[in-house]
């Protein structure tokens, strides 16, 4: 996978993918998560409000680390949902994605560890 942010290319950039299922006002919908090995959450752009027709505005954004994951083999794009958040002018807003993308790290953590805890056994 190629990551991009400020300019730069990053090749083989390690992201372990998840499906899950998120529940918002009752309705449940597949997604597709990504972690990065240094903590960052992959995200598709439509879950963090990017519309398909803005994602080349986030690749030019000017934030911290990369900002875009070009998935070449299943055509996808993710973003970096942290990176997102911090680029956000809204205080309330910022703290929102911030709390929603610190409850998925903190779910996709006790995931990982409950999926490690089963194989040890």
């Amino acid at each position: 996978m190629n990551s991009q942010g400020k300019g730069q290319t990053m090749k083989a950039y390690d992201v372990t993918f998840y499906d899950i299922i998120q529940v918002d006002n009752g309705v449940a919908s597949p997604a597709r998560v990504g972690l990065g090995q240094d903590g960052t959450l992959w995200l598709d752009p439509n879950e963090v409000g990017i519309p398909p027709d803005q994602v080349k505005r986030v690749a030019e954004c000017r934030g911290s680390g990369p900002m875009l994951l070009l998935d070449q083999v299943r055509d996808c794009i993710y973003v970096n949902a942290q990176a997102i958040a911090r680029t956000e002018p809204d205080p309330k807003t910022r703290q929102e994605m911030t709390a929603s993308t610190n409850n998925l790290l903190e779910l996709l953590h006790r995931r990982k560890l409950h999926n490690a805890t089963l194989r040890s056994n």
